[in-house]
């Protein structure tokens, strides 16, 4: 975010007078100190006109794998995450299991 904030020459107060913060909150998200609420950051994507991924730093890359996770557990049948992560838990315990 600061980087965005940087290139489109916006301080900390007048982002934080945007988004209705102030600019110790921004520059506490900007340090990592504290994150900024989910709602927030869709107001931040949309001041930027920029993606919430982007923000969030997923690359074309990340992006693509969890195109390629989510078509194999479809076409393993598998519907939600929480299944997912069911498979995911009986799969590591059967290899800890051999060890």
């Amino acid at each position: 975010m600061s980087y965005l904030r940087r290139i489109n020459n916006i301080s900390q107060e007048e982002l934080g007078n945007a988004l209705g913060y102030t600019k110790n909150a921004i520059s506490g998200w900007e340090t990592s100190r504290t994150e900024p609420p989910i709602h927030i950051i869709l107001e931040i994507a949309k001041y930027f006109n920029v993606t919430t991924d982007y923000l969030l730093g997923f690359t074309k890359e990340d992006l693509d794998n969890i195109k390629i996770l989510k078509t194999a557990l479809e076409n393993a049948g598998v519907d939600n995450i929480e299944q997912a992560m069911q498979i995911i838990e009986i799969l590591k315990n059967e290899k800890d299991a051999k060890k």
